[in-house]
């Protein structure tokens, strides 16, 4: 393995290990934040809230042309391109603006709610004051600087939590949720200019080498916006804002893995394979590595949601949340296999294929629609979580297919970077199970929680000890066990070397 290799490889384990500790940070507050105000809030207040975004993120999607990616892919863009980036992004901004008090009106009518058109004037207006944020802060991901990235949206998250929870309680409103959101987008802007020295000037310089690259990205992003919004806007026309706020909350809880975890790991890898990109031996050792870290540490994470869903529910939630029981389930295995197909996009991003991934994406978009309009009209909110996670497998097939043509990778170099996370998952999925059907069937408030406790001690325990007692087995080859031991061992000796000083 070349002296490179190990030094990107490295920085790509420091970035990843930043940006999870953020995710899962911001995450932590995020389920504290939805735990209370799904006992301040009602459903009706969650769907609301999610329809409108809908309607911001269809806007959003539609103009976002990843200028950043442009950046950080290109290691040697000068200030010119900084200063057209931001000029670009404010163009962007003041025209989503615009589009978006167009839309508001024409929204609340579609979905009958009028209450949609407010929402939507406000996430105009804040949408286009972010715009204005310093595009130096790019370079904290560009060079790896993701301890100074954890604190930029780390800071941005406490403060949008607190003032949330304190207007949801003040005004028990579905208005807390849409403020809260407001002010975490004004605070990244305030933060962006106290944390990063550098001052953009209006600039169109190299606006035409920009757009040729991005455009691509812009149609991939609408084709991602289809693919992942469109059970939200079946859900919402067919059955109405309450399904929807059962569905998204689901959805949340469900996919922990995939938005805590694995995005984050997908915004430190990108700039790591940017930086492997011309070398195409380095590129398929990285992809596996990532790959099989990925697998081992969110498998367990996001199949384990599942199969405690039952007593998560009646306890964290309550019991008005019982409907989401098997939605949970469900989404679970499709978080599952979003985690597999996960690092795909950056990898064909940084190799400048944009078009493979417009590929994979727009057969998902072929496959969801149709699924998703017969699965909600024939089984409602579970009718749509089976047709995105069946639309899912589809995609994972697709990618794979590209991935192994692309970097001449073998399916048996596939197949042993994988099997080890996969078997530990399975064995904990069994056991789980059983030992679920076999407990009371106790649903009081105490009973749920030592179930809850219970299951999810075992199934950690049966994880770690299959996925271990295969990796010996198997002669203990490098690999992702490899690394998570040797990341653990020297974060103990560290911690020793710490109370070792405290004590002289």
């Amino acid at each position: 393995m070349t002296t490179d290799y190990k030094k990107i490889s490295s920085q790509i384990a420091t970035g990843a290990g930043w940006t999870v500790l953020m995710r899962v940070g911001v995450r932590f507050i995020g389920v504290i934040s939805t735990i209370v105000l799904a006992r301040v809030l009602v459903p009706a207040d969650f769907g609301l809230v999610a329809l409108a975004m809908l309607l911001v993120t269809a806007v959003e999607v539609m103009s976002e042309f990843n200028f950043e990616v442009y950046l950080i892919r290109d290691q040697k863009a000068g200030r010119e391109m900084y200063d057209t980036v931001w000029s670009l992004t404010i163009i962007r901004g003041a025209v989503m603006g615009l589009l978006m008090i167009g839309l508001a009106g024409p929204a609340a009518g579609f979905f009958d709610d009028p209450r949609i058109e407010q929402i939507v004037y406000l996430l105009a207006a804040i949408t286009f004051l972010e715009s204005l944020q310093n595009v130096g802060i790019v370079d904290f991901r560009k060079h790896m600087q993701f301890d100074r990235d954890f604190v930029f949206m780390f800071t941005a998250k406490i403060v949008a939590f607190t003032a949330t929870i304190a207007l949801a309680l003040w005004l028990r409103s579905y208005w807390a949720l849409v403020i809260g959101t407001m002010s975490e987008r004004i605070v990244r802007l305030l933060l962006s200019y106290r944390m990063h020295p550098f001052r953009p000037r209006w600039s169109l310089t190299g606006w035409h080498e920009i757009l040729s690259f991005s455009s691509w990205l812009l149609f991939n992003n609408f084709l991602n916006f289809i693919y992942t919004r469109s059970d939200t806007f079946f859900i919402g026309k067919i059955i109405g804002t309450t399904s929807v706020g059962l569905y998204s909350v689901a959805y949340e809880i469900s996919n922990l893995a995939t938005t805590e975890i694995v995005a984050p790991i997908r915004r430190a890898i990108f700039p790591g394979y940017a930086k492997m990109a011309d070398d195409p031996d380095l590129m398929r050792q990285g992809y596996l590595d990532v790959l099989s870290v990925t697998l081992l540490v969110t498998a367990p994470v996001a199949a384990g949601i599942g199969l405690i869903a039952d007593p998560f529910v009646r306890v964290i939630l309550g019991e008005k949340w019982l409907a989401a029981i098997p939605l949970i389930q469900v989404l679970a295995i499709y978080g599952l296999v979003s985690i597999a197909w996960s690092n795909t996009a950056p990898l064909f991003l940084a190799l400048g294929r944009p078009k493979v991934v417009t590929l994979f994406l727009g057969i998902g978009v072929i496959v969801i629609l149709p699924s998703l309009y017969y699965g909600v009209s024939e089984a409602g909110a579970l009718g749509g979580a089976l047709a995105i996670t069946f639309s899912n497998f589809v995609i994972l097939l697709v990618a794979v297919f590209q991935v192994v043509l692309s970097l001449d990778l073998s399916l048996g170099q596939l197949a042993r970077a994988i099997w080890r996370p996969l078997f530990g998952v399975a064995a904990m999925a069994i056991l789980v199970t059983l030992l679920h059907r076999i407990l009371p069937a106790d649903v009081s408030f105490l009973a749920s929680l030592w179930k809850l406790v219970l299951l999810s001690l075992v199934g950690a325990i049966v994880y770690v000890a299959a996925t271990l007692g295969a990796w010996r087995l198997s002669g203990r080859p490098d690999g992702p066990e490899q690394q998570v031991l040797g990341l653990m061992s020297k974060g103990w000796a560290k911690v020793r070397r710490t109370s070792a000083d405290k004590q002289d």
